[in-house]
Parts: structure tokens; C-alpha cells; sequence
């Protein structure tokens, strides 16, 4: 009987240490670096041998103990198992799907450049980052509009891959507990533009870089130009929301005065 007894401590205590290398596996997966693919696969390839043990251990103490509690352990460790090995299944694949897109993107690119000006080499293009400041929002959507989002050849999943890479700061923080997964991608699209396009908040943001911009103190042939430039690009914005900018001008001076 004491036999018996320190076998089964001994199998519960390699259990535990199983699980500990499931739960580490776990935060591994929370871990931005978590998307590079080999040290995926390598890790992945270390937890199906770890179920292997775990499911010949668990067998042992199942016949030393018939107790519910012992079915109970292995059913969770079976649900907790299968979820994180589907993450991986669904991260490889959408690592090898964004490479493949990549891939196809570039070599269109190419092909088409070459047809048209052999003779050029041009840089592929880049989605620009968006970090939730208001000022980048129209030139971030348009361009993202343009090369992915109503992209056809991109599946959601891969889109949705794009997307995550393009943002950062707050913009990242609106979708970060969202799976990354074909049937959450217009989710999260829909997330981001309820947020960012906002007219009124477009303009009102234009308008007040407007009035935020520093004057010129002393003659400078370059901060005039620099000046200039703002104004003018701030104005054009305000322009392309279909706002009169030299209103938006009176009307924050008239508030500001009153």
C-alpha cells in the first residue's frame, strides 16, 4: 500500500511539472514574439511531446486512483491543451498566409514594374503605420483601403494580420483582446473606423493644429516655409472633409474671443 501511494506521488508530482510547462507555453503564446515561426513550431513540437507523457503519467495514476477528481484533472488539462494547440495551428497558418500574400504582392509589383519600366527598381510598397492620432487617419485609411482591405486575393484572416502590424499605441490597444481569426476581422475593421472616422473630430483636430502652430518671432526664410507648409496642409485636410477651412478659422476665433 505505501508502495503504491509513493508511485502515485511520484506520477502527480511529474504531472505538476507538465503542467507547468503547459502554462508557461500559454504565456509564450501572449507574447508578441510568440508570431515568429520557428520558435513556434519548435515550441509547439515540445508541448505534443509533453502530452504525450502526460497522457501515459495520467494513465498510471488513473489506475492507482479512480477517483472523479483524477477525470476531472485530465479533462481539464485535455480542454486547456487542445485550445492552445489550435492557437498555433491558426498562427502558423496565418504566419504562412501573410508570407505567401507578401510574396504574391511583390511579385505582381515586380511583374508589372518590369513590363512598364524595366529599366526603374522600385521599393515595395508599405502600409504606414497608425498609432490613433487623428491627423494620420484619412491618409491610414485610404492607402490601407486601397492595398488590403478591399483587396480580393487576401483572405480575412490575412487582412486581419495586416492590420494588427499597421497599428500601434492606442489605435492597437481598441482590438487587442480580439483572436486573431477570419470571422473577427471585420469586427475589428468596424472598431477602428467607429473610433477614427469621425468628421467632426477630424476637423476639430485640424482646426486646432491650425491654431497650435508656432509663430514666427524673428525673419526665417525657412520657418515661414515651414509655417506655410503646415497651414497649407492642415487647410487642404480641412478641405477634404468637405469643411470650409477659413470658416472653421472664424468660428474657433469667435469662441476664443468670447
Amino acid at each position: 500500500m505505501a508502495g503504491d501511494n509513493n508511485e502515485l506521488a511520484a506520477f502527480v508530482l511529474r504531472r505538476g511539472q507538465i503542467k507547468g510547462q503547459l502554462t508557461r507555453f500559454q504565456t509564450f503564446l501572449d507574447d508578441p514574439k510568440s508570431n515568429v515561426t520557428t520558435q513556434l513550431r519548435l515550441r509547439a513540437e515540445k508541448i505534443r511531446e509533453a502530452w504525450s507523457e502526460f497522457d501515459a503519467i495520467q494513465n498510471n495514476i488513473e489506475i492507482l486512483d479512480v477517483s472523479n477528481e483524477q477525470v476531472q484533472y485530465r479533462s481539464t488539462f485535455e480542454d486547456l491543451y487542445y485550445d492552445l494547440m489550435s492557437k498555433v495551428d491558426d498562427r502558423l497558418e496565418g504566419n504562412n498566409a501573410l508570407a505567401q500574400s507578401r510574396q504574391l504582392i511583390q511579385a505582381d509589383q515586380s511583374e508589372k514594374t518590369s513590363h512598364k519600366f524595366s529599366f526603374v527598381k522600385l521599393q515595395p510598397l508599405e502600409i504606414p503605420t497608425f498609432t490613433g492620432k487623428f491627423d494620420d487617419w484619412v491618409t491610414f485609411h485610404d492607402i490601407y483601403c486601397a492595398m488590403i482591405h478591399t483587396n480580393n486575393c487576401l483572405s480575412d484572416i490575412q487582412k486581419f494580420y495586416y492590420l494588427r502590424n499597421a497599428l500601434e499605441g492606442e489605435a492597437t490597444s481598441l482590438i487587442k483582446n480580439l483572436e486573431t481569426s477570419s470571422s473577427n476581422y471585420e469586427i475589428a475593421w468596424k472598431i477602428i473606423t467607429t473610433r477614427y472616422n469621425n468628421t467632426r473630430m477630424l476637423i476639430q483636430t485640424h482646426t486646432k493644429r491650425i491654431f497650435d502652430l508656432e509663430p514666427i518671432n524673428k525673419e526665417s526664410a525657412i520657418k515661414l516655409k515651414q509655417l506655410t507648409d503646415s497651414l497649407n496642409g492642415h487647410m487642404q485636410a480641412l478641405n477634404a472633409l468637405n469643411h470650409d477651412p477659413y470658416n472653421c478659422i472664424v468660428i474657433t476665433c469667435y469662441l476664443h474671443e468670447t
